[in-house]
């Protein structure tokens, strides 16, 4: 698969660039965990410097993508999805309509492409997945993903409910299938969560 996603370093710099753009016009606001957040009700930007996120899709409630500040949100790319904290939030928040203005003000267009660019690579890659592979290889992809996660998510959720969120499939299937990695000495569960993983033989 191509790699057009942009590198990391590079995306957190600019990010780093477009909050420190907006913030003196901006209005700090903290959220609890596991408080929801609908982007686009009130078209609003927001700027998240502390904590954890999911993206979620509203019609099936399934996880989009996990982030991890700094990070921005309520760009207005994606209509159908709302964000949940996963731990305690600090956000600069303002109205997106101004965060535009602003950028344009201050010519950053060019750092807010390539942030967008990134974010956009990245749905193309997991859509690539989900649409490409069979059921089985979306299920040991999805696997490498979580394996892949910072600790405090990766031992935070078990592997079943991870995969059923990033994927959508049915809970027996998965099951089935990680009972017959686990046969396989291909992953190491216990208690339901993700310890060891054989990306060779998967």
């Amino acid at each position: 698969m191509t790699n057009i996603i942009a590198d990391n370093a590079k995306v957190i710099k600019c990010i780093r660039e477009i909050i420190t753009g907006l913030s003196p016009k901006s209005e700090k606001v903290c959220f609890e965990e596991n408080s929801l957040i609908f982007l686009n009700q009130k078209k609003q930007f927001y700027m998240l410097l502390e904590g954890e996120l999911t993206i979620r899709s509203r019609d099936r409630r399934r996880i989009v993508a996990r982030l991890v500040g700094p990070v921005i949100c309520g760009l207005g790319i994606m209509e159908d999805v709302y964000l949940q904290t996963t731990s305690y939030a600090v956000f600069r928040v303002l109205p997106r309509d101004q965060a535009f203005e602003i950028i344009t003000q201050k010519n950053l267009w060019q750092v807010m492409f390539y942030i967008v660019q990134h974010y956009a690579g990245k749905m193309c890659q997991w859509n690539n997945i989900l649409t490409q592979m069979s059921s089985y290889e979306v299920i040991c992809e999805t696997l490498k993903r979580l394996d892949g996660e910072p600790t405090n998510i990766k031992y935070s959720i078990t592997a079943l409910q991870y995969v059923q969120e990033k994927s959508g499939l049915s809970r027996s299937y998965i099951l089935k299938i990680i009972g017959e990695l686990k046969a396989q000495k291909k992953v190491t569960i216990q208690r339901g969560v993700l310890t060891g993983l054989k990306h060779t033989e998967l």
